[in-house]
Order: structure tokens, then sequence, then C-alpha cells
């Protein structure tokens, strides 16, 4: 799930980041949190029941690639949250 997450966060990241967050709106930052959110929920309940990629003596190092789109989807909402929601403030 996580690789298909990792895809479907990059397209989202490259959309909203053009659009919506470029123009400073809500609703791009509201989209890429609910993503980070459903998305590590759902990778969280999986490793916590599966563990597809075994524990750290038996597990795969590159398998942690796969959950790149956490710091990315991270990054973007601290970046973007003082443009979007600082207008307010002032």
């Amino acid at each position: 799930m996580a690789g298909i997450y990792t895809f479907l966060a990059a397209a989202l990241l490259c959309v909203a980041a053009w659009s919506l967050l470029r123009r400073g709106a809500r609703a791009g930052w509201y989209a890429i949190l609910f993503t980070l959110l459903f998305g590590g929920a759902t990778d969280l309940s999986a490793a916590a029941t599966i563990f597809p990629h075994g524990f750290p003596p038996d597990s795969i190092p590159l398998g942690l690639f796969l959950y790149s789109y956490v710091p990315a989807l991270g990054s973007a909402l601290v970046i973007s949250y003082r443009p979007i929601f600082g207008r307010e403030a002032a």
C-alpha cells in the first residue's frame, strides 16, 4: 500500500503545489493533510498487522523508501502553512 500512496501523494503534491498552494487556497492544504492522515493511518494499521518487510535483522532496507510520501507531504504542509494561514493574523 505504501508504494501506491507514494505515487498518489506525488501526483497530488504536484497538482496542489502548481495550482492550489500557489494561489494560497486552503483547500489544497487540507487535501494534502487528508492524504497524509489517511495514507499514514492505513499504512500504520497494515504495518501493525502484516509487517510486509519483516523485522530489522530480516527486513528489506529499501522498503523504507516506500514511505517517502510522509516527509514529502509533511514538509509541504509545514512550508505552506504560514503563507496560507498567516494572512489573517496580519
